[in-house]
């Protein structure tokens, strides 16, 4: 089985974020070191490959200290709104056509919705797997994320941020959105139109 992991183009920001920390002094080495692996101290000084998959421990763990150093105590909605950023960039710089795409024009908010999430998400994990519920509810749909374990608490918010940009520009109006993880295993995002 191959480590979990996420595609360069997700860990960079993060990656490069932390750089930023280092260079204005607000991360120490002793800090990194502290935290991270001889492997992964190598790691954070070598150049991000877009194409190439960075292991997701290593990304939690890169994530965890940015957030605790930047979300004033406030770590679930700095995630949220760190994903909500990434997925503007991405649509943005064009990285990920389907997020202004009209690919499932005629079909339900929802199913939209699942045909994004499930494109990119395997895009940007070589791990989980993801599928939407509609319970009949237009204005309701569960986004479910299963084998997902080794996705971490970190990467559960930085993607409810992610899914709540998408489904707001889907919607073409707000969202509000929550998750839990009723197992080890599964993650579930209610999204719901505001």
């Amino acid at each position: 089985m191959s480590v979990p992991s996420i595609k360069g183009t997700a860990y960079n920001s993060v990656h490069d974020d932390l750089h930023r920390m280092i260079d204005d002094g607000r991360v120490t080495a002793a800090e990194l070191e502290a935290r991270l692996s001889r492997e992964e101290l190598e790691l954070l000084e070598s150049k991000v490959l877009a194409t190439k998959w960075y292991a997701i421990d290593t990304y939690r763990k890169l994530l965890a200290l940015v957030a605790e150093k930047e979300a004033k105590g406030r770590i679930e909605e700095y995630l949220a709104d760190r994903g909500w950023r990434a997925a503007e960039r991405l649509k943005e710089a064009g990285i990920y056509r389907q997020l202004g795409s009209d690919d499932g024009a005629g079909k339900s908010w929802g199913a939209r919705v699942a045909n994004l999430v499930s494109k990119i998400s395997g895009l940007l994990y070589n791990f989980t797997r993801w599928s939407v519920d509609e319970p009949g509810n237009a204005t309701t749909f569960h986004v479910i994320v299963d084998e997902a374990k080794d996705f971490a608490d970190e990467c559960r918010y930085t993607a409810q941020g992610f899914v709540a940009y998408a489904a707001t520009l889907m919607a073409g109006a707000p969202v509000k959105i929550t998750s839990a993880r009723p197992t080890p295993d599964r993650i579930v995002y209610t999204v719901r139109r505001a």
